[in-house]
């Protein structure tokens, strides 16, 4: 599936028209594709539990109603993490905080 078709879809969950969509350049390096093989995971049994089409409506359905949620995250801690000098992993946790891995110190503790 084309980013743009992906796009599409998002926006006509949303009730939105393709007004919205900006073209822009494409950047050095920048990904034509993203291929993604679900094959092994298949051979090993595993199956999707819902469609494509219905899972962009379950998850555009779920964000909608947890604006709360994302726009705190977006605000606040993401934007910390993005200035953050990239060092082990990091988890989402509850209360959408962001847990580091490995010994380090707590995001929260690092960006309080």
């Amino acid at each position: 599936m084309a980013n743009l078709d992906l796009t599409r879809g998002i926006l006509t969950e949303l009730g939105l028209g393709e007004e919205l969509v900006r073209y822009v350049a494409d950047r050095p390096g920048h990904d034509r594709r993203y291929a993604l093989d679900c094959a092994k995971m298949r051979a090993l049994g595993w199956q999707p539990q819902v469609d494509f089409a219905e899972g962009l409506a379950r998850t555009v359905a779920w964000y909608a109603e947890h604006r709360d949620w994302w726009q705190r995250s977006s605000r606040c801690e993401w934007r910390a993490v993005l200035r953050a000098p990239v060092s082990g992993t990091f988890e989402l946790t509850g209360g959408a905080g962001l847990r580091r891995h490995r010994g380090h110190r707590s995001h929260r503790a690092a960006t309080s």
